[in-house]
């Protein structure tokens, strides 16, 4: 099982989330009515649905069913603030192959490649745009997080928390 966004801005939220490393960040794009018309038909239909169930059994079991060898786009129902606030829904994937790799990936995927250079500037502005931790992880522990992180920054841009400290 794989979570998406509906969300542009919390897709690139998450791609960044990590510190820069020497590879450049990505957004996976997903059709995902075109997706599942390469196997269950055009319809999205909830994770509860029963006709999702053979793949959900499959999914979560120990063992490979030959009859689910699919991969299939499901609506989540958001039962926690935390999966309203990601606009959260799933891939259930009846086998270990990327999605990537299917034959007819072009048809239901893409790859946005977010520059390593880019990566801050994005970062800035996601945040500008609301997009931070405690929006995201709606609970104490990340608003303390993220406001423990908050630095007072003077007009040319100095530390002014280490200034008071000295």
């Amino acid at each position: 099982m794989l979570d998406w966004s509906e969300s542009v801005l919390v897709a690139a939220y998450f791609s960044l989330l990590q510190e820069p490393t020497s590879v450049c960040a990505a957004i996976w794009l997903l059709a995902p009515g075109s997706l599942n018309k390469q196997s269950i038909g055009y319809t999205i239909p909830f994770l509860t649905d029963e006709r999702v169930n053979p793949l959900v059994i499959a999914a979560f079991s120990e063992r490979a069913a030959p009859e689910c060898q699919y991969s299939a786009a499901v609506l989540a129902p958001r039962t926690d603030e935390r999966m309203t606030a990601q606009l959260c829904n799933y891939t259930i994937h009846g086998n270990r192959e990327p999605l990537e790799t299917h034959p007819a990936a072009s048809l239901f995927l893409a790859r946005i490649n977010i520059p390593l250079a880019s990566h801050d500037k994005i970062r800035k502005d996601l945040s500008i745009a609301g997009m931070k931790r405690s929006s995201l992880f709606p609970d104490l522990a990340n608003l303390a997080q993220e406001l423990n992180n908050i630095r007072a920054l003077g007009l040319n841009g100095e530390d002014l928390e280490s200034e008071i400290q000295n």
